[in-house]
């Protein structure tokens, strides 16, 4: 989703997301590709949108 990805760019910490019209919910990061983000879901995901994020940021593995 473009939106998280320009949001991880425009990011100081490199971790965007970004929420679409229809519900769907990308995390991404700045390095990645802009069509592979870190997570892609619905909006129901927003918990795990959050921890993706936070271990993103930290530099922990996705599980």
């Amino acid at each position: 989703m473009e939106l998280a990805h320009a949001a991880a760019r425009d990011s100081r910490l490199s971790v965007g997301v970004g929420v679409s019209a229809d519900g769907t919910l990308a995390v991404h990061h700045a390095q990645l590709p802009a069509d592979h983000p870190a997570l892609e879901g619905d909006a129901a995901d927003g918990r795990r949108a959050g921890r993706v994020a936070a271990r993103v940021v930290t530099g922990l593995p996705l599980t």
